[in-house]
């Protein structure tokens, strides 16, 4: 019996690692077949990490630009302007083994100190990290170090993949269920190409997926001095990584009263006197360590555009709902900055399986007695308020900017939810497994979503990415 389950135990990590294997040698070939430059602000952030891994020279010149010479002379040799400005790729093949512009590229000698380093963009932990690497690789080229930090950012891909697995088995789903989930996850195209380009949403979501894992045990076990350290680990990496990584500061709050709660048997007595400490210490270590001010997260001292508030939030409301098509398709697969996106029909099909699923977590949801093979209720609850948390925190700050200017600045594009897409996953898959009613056949359900988003997948970089850039 006992040799049984050790030879079971055995064959799941042997899986698992093949998952993760194959999850990395994937995001190699996406990093590999997106052009240099293409990713979502990727420029930025290469410049950004440039900048503080050679902040010994400072800032030189006074020239009002924002990237690195040497950016500047590379990008142009391998047209960069020319694959962004145009809807597919209209550049030749060399005959040689270089590539165009790589010749040129390995003999560059252009300055890599900025003029002007880009304000928006902080010294966050993932800054830190590539900054650190293209320290080390000073000497080599542009393309070396470029793909070198995109490697990098699969590294961290492969670890979320890996964070997801343990949330899904900490959220009460058996072994083999979590390693179905954890492939469907792992096949999801944006979350391929957030985490195979140089961009600090990577991190965030490493931030989100830990954060979960640590609460969810937390919630589960009650307080673990472990957990407690790599949830607000999780929250820390979150808030300096992004703006939006604050939300999980917001959730560290009632997540630490819930769990003192559950562990002191506290009264409601008792807990209303320690609400006030925990809002003050709170407010208090955000105030000196947060690196946004309360202005910078609200707008709270900035005009607004509209005479009432009223009229701003329906203003708000009618130009976002206008763009939920492209919010949807830009959250499962739109690459590249200048847009490679998934067909209508794709997308409707997604829309139409989501809606089933979604039906299932409702009936979850109000049922009194539910399914032993799937999570708890307070689990499911914990996933929703996280995925809400960050969808309000991104439409918060969208809305602030819309209601100091008077129309869109950022958008609300869908690969800002990528970070909770473990969570959106989960309850969809809890909504599936309730209306399955049995684990065998939930498992088989689970095995065909498996199927369908490999294939949705492959079809991403077949019929959508190599069309856009190679042909």
């Amino acid at each position: 019996m006992i040799k049984q389950i050790t030879t079971q135990l055995k064959k799941k990590s042997v899986l698992l690692s093949i998952l993760l294997a194959v999850f990395f040698v994937k995001g190699l070939v996406f990093a590999a077949l997106l052009p240099a430059l293409q990713g979502f602000d990727e420029p930025n952030h290469f410049v950004t990490a440039q900048y503080f891994s050679l902040t010994k020279y400072g800032v030189t010149g006074t020239e009002p630009i924002s990237y690195v010479k040497e950016l500047k002379s590379d990008s142009a040799a391998i047209g960069y302007d020319q694959t962004r400005n145009t809807s597919f790729n209209t550049q030749d093949f060399t005959d040689g083994l270089m590539g165009q512009g790589e010749d040129q590229i390995q003999k560059d000698t252009a300055r890599k100190d900025l003029d002007v380093f880009p304000k928006k963009y902080i010294l966050s932990p993932y800054a830190r990290s590539t900054s650190f690497i293209n320290y080390l690789l000073k000497d080599e080229s542009f393309l070396f170090r470029l793909f070198t930090l995109r490697i990098f950012s699969v590294i961290l891909g492969t670890l979320i993949v890996w964070l997801v697995f343990l949330t899904a088995r900490s959220s009460g789903f058996s072994e083999n269920t979590s390693l179905l989930f954890a492939g469907i996850f792992a096949f999801q195209p944006m979350l391929t190409n957030v985490t195979s380009i140089i961009n600090y949403d990577v991190m965030l979501t490493l931030a989100f997926v830990l954060f979960a894992y640590s609460s969810i045990n937390l919630i589960k076990n009650g307080f673990s001095r472990k957990f407690a350290l790599l949830a607000a680990l999780a929250a820390f990496i979150g808030i300096f990584t992004k703006g939006s990584g604050i939300v999980l500061a917001g959730l560290l709050l009632p997540l630490a009263i819930y769990v003192a709660q559950k562990k002191l048997r506290l009264s409601k007595t008792k807990l209303l006197i320690l609400l006030p400490v925990f809002l003050v210490a709170a407010a208090t270590l955000s105030y000196f360590f947060s690196p946004y001010s309360l202005n910078q997260i609200t707008r709270m001292d900035n005009d607004s555009h509209f005479k009432t508030l009223g009229k701003s939030l329906s203003g708000y409301q009618n130009s976002t709902i206008k763009s939920f098509e492209k919010y949807s398709r830009t959250y499962w697969g739109d690459f590249g900055w200048i847009g490679a996106p998934i067909s209508d029909n794709v997308l409707r099909f997604i829309w139409a399986v989501e809606t089933i699923c979604l039906i299932g977590l409702i009936v979850f949801l109000v049922s009194k007695k539910n399914p032993s093979f799937l999570p708890s209720k307070t689990v499911a609850l914990f996933l929703m308020v996280i995925f809400l948390a960050l969808q309000f925190g991104v439409r918060f700050a969208d809305w602030a900017a819309f209601n100091d200017r008077g129309h869109i600045i950022y958008g609300t594009s869908g690969r800002y939810f990528i970070p909770v897409l473990f969570a959106h996953l989960l309850l969809l898959a809890i909504g599936a497994g309730t209306l399955s009613r049995r684990e065998n056949i939930f498992n088989i359900v689970l095995k065909t979503g498996f199927v369908l988003m490999a294939l949705f997948y492959c079809y991403s970089m077949i019929s959508v990415i190599i069309p856009r850039y190679y042909l």
